[in-house]
């Protein structure tokens, strides 16, 4: 068991720069309580020396439940314990109730319905719930999953207090992931590490290509096109996660959650006014 007791929350994205930390950095991060690994992170957590104890996966759009089944088997192999898991309804049921086979055939259907009503036939081969094998989902030892409901896509119109409100929800998963951490850890210091935002790449670019979760959403070619995270990519009237940030930043405050980023070239630096401050470590 590592010993957790510096007061801090770490949310892991997947940018290059976590391969640039260094090994006191990893050290420091590994005894925050709070380490909060974003979307695919975990599914090549071991790459680094680096082990969450928390995990926001909430997507459930395209192929997402196959890597999300995929991460939680891999932890379990690995023999992971105590692990949070912060993910949307539907696959909070699906990994923690024993009635696994019976939501299995329900979101098969209802998938199978869907795509019959809307005649979308692109859905039909890369349907959620297609493949999903009729049994329990195997988890790691002693995790705890925790359903999280978002607002409306792009709102960004409410503040949860409560876990059991609607999360706020703006240009991507780290605007709910804030608003999470005001309710799960106020007071506390949130540093961004791997939160790039700039390139099309992620640190396990090439362990993801070669995985058996690999697949690629609408969003991809965006991405490589505009070298960027889709969250600063420009929509509805040329809005970013920038046009929040300053939102955000006031109202974790109000829980005395102060937003560093440990990457000074990051675009939430560079462009939304994150405040850029190293990890406090002791590089002897």
């Amino acid at each position: 068991m590592r010993k957790r007791d510096i007061n801090a929350v770490i949310v892991l994205g997947c940018g290059k720069s976590i391969n640039d930390l260094s090994s006191s950095e990893m050290e420091y991060i590994n005894r925050c309580k709070y380490v909060i690994a974003i979307n695919k992170y975990m599914a090549f957590y071991d790459l680094v020396d680096i082990l969450p104890n928390m995990m926001y996966f909430h997507d459930e759009m395209d192929k997402n439940f196959n890597i999300y089944k995929y991460i939680l088997e891999k932890c379990h192999k690995d023999g992971l314990k105590e692990l949070t898991v912060y993910t949307n309804p539907i696959f909070a049921r699906l990994s923690s109730s024993y009635l696994y086979p019976v939501y299995n055939l329900y979101y098969k259907l209802r998938s199978y319905v869907k795509w019959y009503l809307f005649k979308k036939r692109e859905w039909f081969p890369d349907t959620l719930y297609m493949n999903m094998p009729c049994r329990k989902l195997l988890k790691p030892d002693n995790a705890k999953i925790v359903p999280i409901r978002l607002e409306t896509l792009n709102s960004g119109q409410v503040w949860a207090k409560h876990l059991t409100d609607k999360m706020f929800n703006y240009k991507g998963s780290l605007s709910s992931i804030l608003n999470l951490v005001t309710n799960i850890a106020p007071g506390c210091p949130v540093f961004l590490v791997g939160n790039d935002f700039g390139g099309a790449e992620y640190f396990f670019q090439k362990e993801w290509e070669m995985s058996p979760i690999y697949s690629e959403d609408f969003s991809v070619k965006i991405v490589k096109k505009k070298n960027t995270h889709m969250s600063f990519v420009p929509t509805d009237g040329h809005k970013t996660i920038a046009d929040k940030m300053p939102f955000m930043i006031a109202k974790m405050l109000e829980t005395n959650n102060r937003l560093y980023c440990v990457n000074p070239n990051s675009l939430l630096v560079i462009k939304a006014g994150v405040e850029y401050k190293k990890l406090p470590v002791d590089e002897k």
